[in-house]
């Protein structure tokens, strides 16, 4: 019995033989199909994932823990791919075990580092990357920092959190009730007066401010820190714009 001088005639007695065994894991197969797959032309940047729940080799621990990936075929339509996993590499008692995947395409996708409250400036340190399949991120997902550097949260936004331009406003120039210059812009000339803000708003935004001499509400676009202008391209007011009593 395998090699074994014995024997027994009681036919009702079960033996158990043990071997000394070394277990090859998951990842350690992973990664032999990751390099095969590279050898054929995936992406290194790829992410593979082995569709397999159960992926352990053991092999006896007086033989090498060597392995061979074999009849490796990989779809780029589909980006499936199917291979024999040898193990060890060589020698007429190897383990061989069927092995089915699929690969996937990744981005580096820009997440804060850390929380962040509403009206906080991001900087490029409040950022980090991670590697995002490209089928788990949202259309809305900015993928470039420069997108959000310099803006600032609508609301609380968490660590590790992938950012829409949604979540993002540009940093407020204009509080509510702020005074600011109205400077309107008609060929060569430029007259400003004083407005008050009815609104918040941020670089580019169309606010309400009123005249604090006539007190007439006129809409302006915010150019700066408590400055606005009126002028083309700003909704007009019923009567024109008012820029004096």
């Amino acid at each position: 019995m395998n090699g074994l001088d014995w024997k027994t005639d009681d036919p009702f007695l079960q033996v158990v033989i043990e071997r000394a065994g070394v277990t090859i894991t998951r990842e350690r197969i992973a990664e032999e199909i990751t390099s095969a797959l590279i050898a054929q032309g995936v992406s290194p940047d790829a992410q593979v994932e082995i569709l397999n729940r159960e992926l352990l080799v053991t092999v006896p621990s007086d033989v090498p823990t060597t392995i061979a990936v074999r009849d490796l075929t990989y779809d780029q339509g589909t980006k499936h791919f199917t291979a024999m996993v040898v193990a060890p590499a060589e020698g007429p008692n190897s383990t061989r075990l069927a092995v089915a995947g699929a690969v996937y395409d990744v981005e580096d996708v820009p997440t804060l580092a850390h929380p962040l409250a509403h009206g906080e400036l991001i900087a490029a340190r409040d950022l980090t990357f991670v590697h995002m399949r490209t089928d788990k991120v949202r259309r809305d997902v900015i993928l470039d920092a420069d997108q959000i550097i310099g803006m600032t949260p609508r609301n609380s936004l968490r660590t590790g959190q992938t950012l829409a331009l949604a979540d993002l406003q540009h940093p407020i120039s204009v509080t509510r009730g702020a005074l600011v210059t109205v400077v309107l812009h008609e060929g060569a000339m430029t007259l400003s007066i004083e407005g008050r803000a009815n609104e918040p708003g941020s670089v580019g935004d169309i606010i309400r401010v009123t005249n604090t001499r006539s007190n007439q509400v006129i809409p302006a676009r915010v150019e700066g820190p408590n400055l606005v202008s009126v002028g083309i391209g700003v909704s007009p007011v019923p009567g024109g714009v008012a820029l004096a009593n």
